[in-house]
């Protein structure tokens, strides 16, 4: 009798297991996919070397028909530079304008695997992603901020950076208000949004970090859309302001700044075994 009901508890533990939630089955992420990516430093025609790595990560997550997660937002992609040629005051008359552009490399699925990555649809690795003044450059109405009261308030800001460059500017009142004062005089819609919240901290306490180039995927990727919003806006407006007023960059040249999105595609396909949405970061 002991021996048939321990048989019988066998019989039963397997049945069980055999009734468990099975895992999911690899699924096709197919060649062509498109992948939005954001660029994680800044770039400057002339100045970044032909061969450096670039780092990126993916912008938004790419799910698939069920709505599972196949490549998850905040994972790192990288990409190489392969054209930098800076303008000169001479570039329009010998036809050399200003060139940058990167060729995209790889990042990872939700499950680990390798994803190669192309700048376009049909999968050409060697495909070059070209940045223009059209695709990085700045808003008209920063421009004319330079030619009003507006300017003293970008001054202050290229000030504020250079004294707290690395450091956490959420824990200085003067500067919180100063962004404030900027996001409503020149539109800056995520940073109004963000301090509308409350929340305003969440960004300048990353700014001096992004300034002095300490840039952690992981941790933007946790802070939240709002908060990379605002942050974005933010880093490319204290680089607009530290440019014009310091009397570099007057329009010819090419700079792509931290923050600037950007669309990749799958270069092969590959099978991934899709992740439940709840288990994101």
């Amino acid at each position: 009798m002991i021996r048939t009901s321990a048989l019988l508890l066998v019989v039963l533990a397997l049945a069980a297991a055999s009734c468990g939630p099975s895992k999911p089955e690899p699924v096709l992420l197919a060649k062509g996919t498109p992948v939005r990516l954001m660029l994680l430093t800044e770039l400057h025609a002339g100045r970044a070397e032909e061969g450096q790595v670039v780092p990126l990560m993916v912008a938004q997550d790419v799910r698939d028909a069920k709505g599972r997660i196949l490549l998850r937002k905040g994972e790192p992609a990288s990409a190489r530079v392969v054209r930098s040629r800076g303008a000169g005051a001479l570039s329009g008359l010998i036809n050399q304008p200003a060139r940058l552009s990167i060729v995209l490399d790889q990042t990872k699925a939700a499950d680990g695997t390798q994803v190669l990555l192309s700048a376009e649809p049909s999968g050409r690795r060697d495909a070059e992603y070209a940045f223009t003044r059209s695709n990085t450059g700045y808003p008209k109405v920063w421009e004319q901020a330079l030619e009003d009261e507006r300017r003293e308030l970008l001054q202050r800001l290229v000030e504020m950076i250079a004294e707290n460059r690395g450091g956490n500017l959420a824990n200085d009142p003067a500067s919180e208000e100063l962004v404030r004062q900027l996001a409503d005089r020149l539109g800056l819609t995520g940073t109004q949004a963000l301090a509308a919240k409350g929340e305003l901290d969440k960004a300048t306490g990353l700014l001096g970090q992004i300034a002095n180039g300490d840039v952690n995927p992981s941790l933007l990727a946790s802070a939240g859309l709002s908060t990379v919003t605002a942050l974005v806006e933010l880093t490319k407006l204290a680089s607009f302001a530290t440019d014009r007023l310091s009397g570099m960059l007057k329009g010819r040249t090419i700079r792509a700044h931290f923050g600037t999105e950007l669309t990749a595609y799958v270069a092969q396909d590959a099978r991934v075994v899709p992740q439940e949405p709840s288990r994101e970061r």
